[in-house]
C-alpha cells in the first residue's frame, strides 16, 4: 500500500513538473521533457522539487496573466472583425429614425424605417397627377389638414409630382388608399429613400488592389447622366473633365460628395492615374443624394424623379443610377415613360445579400441590372441575385477617385455600374440592337447561358 501511494505521489509530481515546465521553458523543452518521458528516464528529485518550489505560487498569476493575454487577443479580433464588416458589409444597419439636419441646424425631415425594411421620408407621401387635377387636389389637401410640401412640374415628362406631409394617424397605406380619391390611387406611394449601392473601403491606394487598364470603351463624345451625390470637381480627376451639375436637394444641407465622385471618376477622369471608361463624354451631374451618415447616402424619390426629369431635358445617351430601393408605381411609371424617349438606364443590383429581394430600378424591365464582380471573376458576396441580374463587370477592390483628392479602391454594385453604363452607351452608337451587342460581347460566367448571379456574363475592357 506505501509503495502504491509514493508512485502514485511521484506520478503527480511529475505531471505538475511537466506542466509547470511546459508553461515557462521554450518549446525545444518541452520536447525535449517528452522525450525524457518516453524513455523513462527520471528526472532528479532536487531538480523536480526546486521547479515545484519556484512554480507554485506564481503558477496561479502566470495562468492568469495568459488568460488575459488570450481575452485581449480574442477582444481585438472582434474588434477588428467589426470595423472589417463596416467596410465590407453594405450600411444596413441605420438607426431607425434619422433626423437629416441643415447646416444651420434645422431639422429638414426624418428618414425612417418603414413597412418591409424600406425606408421613407417621415410622413411624405406622393403623387403624379395632370395639371388640370392641381385644384381638385389642393381642395382635398386643406380638406383633410395635410400640408403641401413641394409641386414641382415635371415638362419632359410631362407630369407634375406633388409632395404631400400627413398626420401620423393616417401614415399607413390603408388609410391614405380609403381617403384619397380613386383617379390618384394608382399612383400614391410614400416618399422611398433610395440608397447608394457603395461600400466606402476607407484605405488609401492600395497597388496590389484592382485597376482599369488604359483603354477607353469608345472615344465617342457621349452625354452621360449620373445621379448621384455632389462631385469633388476639385479633385485632380477632373481637371479636364467635361462636367454639368446640377442639385436638387436642399441647398440649405451640405451635400455628401464621396459617392458621387467615386463613380463618375470611372467614367469621366481625366488624370492619369485614373483612365477613363469615356474620356470624351459629357457628364450630366444631377445631385440628389443627402448624407445617411458618414458611410451612407440616399436620395429620396421626389429628387430623384426631379433628377431624371432635368437629365431627359438634357438628352442623354445613358444614364448610371448606382442606387436602389423599392418598387412604386410613380417610379415605374417615370422609367417607362424614359424608356420611350430611347434613353438606356443602368442601374445597381443591390448590395443586400444573395437572398434579397429585388431592388428597384434594376429590377424593372427596361433597366439593365449590374452586378459586381472581383478581378478573378468571383461573384461580389453580398451583391444581390435574381432574373434581372443583366450583366457582371468589376466591382471589387477597384481603382477611383476618393473625394478629398485622393485615389482609393471601393467595392460595391455601385462601382459596376459606370462599367456597364459605358459599354451600353457605345453599344447604342453603333447599332440600335445595342442588348444584342452587349450579350454577344459578355464573357459567359457560372451556369451557360444567362443566370440569375452573373447575368448573361462579364463585360470586361
Amino acid at each position: 500500500m506505501r509503495v502504491l501511494k509514493k508512485n502514485r505521489l511521484n506520478k503527480i509530481k511529475y505531471v505538475a513538473v511537466r506542466a509547470a515546465l511546459i508553461l515557462i521553458l521554450p518549446t525545444t523543452a518541452a520536447k525535449t521533457l517528452a522525450q525524457v518521458q518516453n524513455t523513462n528516464i527520471k528526472i532528479p528529485q532536487s531538480i523536480e522539487q526546486n521547479v515545484i518550489d519556484k512554480v507554485n505560487v506564481p503558477l496561479n498569476n502566470s495562468l492568469n496573466s495568459i488568460r488575459q493575454k488570450i481575452e485581449r487577443q480574442q477582444a481585438e479580433k472582434r474588434r477588428i472583425t467589426a470595423e472589417k464588416l463596416k467596410t465590407l458589409q453594405p450600411a444596413t444597419h441605420l438607426a431607425s429614425v434619422l433626423p437629416i439636419i441643415s447646416q444651420q441646424k434645422k431639422l429638414l425631415y426624418k428618414d425612417v424605417a418603414v413597412e418591409n425594411n424600406w425606408r421613407a421620408i417621415e410622413q411624405q407621401w406622393l403623387l403624379t397627377i395632370k395639371q388640370d387635377e392641381l385644384t381638385q387636389l389642393k381642395a382635398f389637401i386643406a380638406k383633410h389638414d395635410m400640408r403641401l410640401v413641394a409641386q414641382k412640374l415635371l415638362p419632359n415628362l410631362q407630369l407634375i409630382i406633388v409632395n404631400i406631409h400627413v398626420a401620423q394617424h393616417r401614415n399607413s397605406f390603408d388609410t391614405m388608399f380609403k381617403l384619397i380619391p380613386k383617379i390618384w390611387q394608382e399612383n400614391l406611394t410614400r416618399n422611398y429613400v433610395y440608397a447608394s449601392q457603395f461600400t466606402a473601403n476607407n484605405h488609401p491606394d492600395n497597388h496590389n488592389a484592382n485597376s482599369i487598364k488604359s483603354n477607353a470603351i469608345c472615344q465617342n463624345p457621349l452625354r452621360i447622366g449620373v445621379v448621384d451625390t455632389a462631385i469633388d470637381l476639385n479633385h485632380v480627376a477632373f481637371k479636364q473633365s467635361k462636367v454639368i451639375e446640377k442639385s436638387f436637394i436642399d441647398n440649405t444641407l451640405t451635400p455628401p460628395k464621396a459617392h458621387g465622385t467615386a463613380v463618375s471618376a470611372l467614367l469621366v477622369s481625366s488624370a492619369p492615374e485614373l483612365p477613363a471608361l469615356l474620356p470624351n463624354a459629357t457628364l450630366y451631374s444631377a445631385q440628389a443624394f443627402y448624407a445617411q451618415n458618414d458611410y451612407a447616402q440616399a436620395a429620396s424619390l421626389y429628387h430623384l424623379v426631379s433628377a431624371l426629369d432635368w437629365l431627359v431635358e438634357n438628352q442623354v445617351d445613358a444614364i448610371n443610377l448606382s442606387l436602389a430601393g423599392p418598387n412604386t408605381p410613380l417610379l415605374a411609371q417615370i422609367i417607362n415613360k424614359m424608356s420611350e424617349k430611347n434613353i438606356i438606364m443602368v442601374a445597381a443590383v443591390g448590395n443586400e445579400g444573395p437572398n434579397a429581394p429585388p431592388m428597384y430600378p434594376a429590377a424593372y424591365d427596361n433597366v439593365i441590372g449590374v452586378t459586381a464582380i472581383d478581378n478573378q471573376d468571383k461573384h461580389y458576396r453580398w451583391a444581390n441575385r435574381g432574373d434581372y441580374v443583366g450583366f457582371s463587370a468589376l466591382g471589387v477592390s477597384v481603382k477611383t477617385a476618393r473625394a478629398g483628392g485622393s485615389f482609393s479602391h471601393e467595392t460595391g454594385t455601385s462601382i459596376a455600374t459606370p462599367f456597364v453604363t459605358a459599354f451600353a452607351a457605345c453599344a447604342k452608337k453603333k447599332t440600335k440592337n445595342y442588348l444584342d451587342a452587349l450579350q454577344s460581347q459578355a464573357i459567359d460566367l457560372g451556369e451557360q447561358g444567362r443566370d440569375n448571379i452573373f447575368g448573361f456574363g462579364k463585360l470586361s475592357r
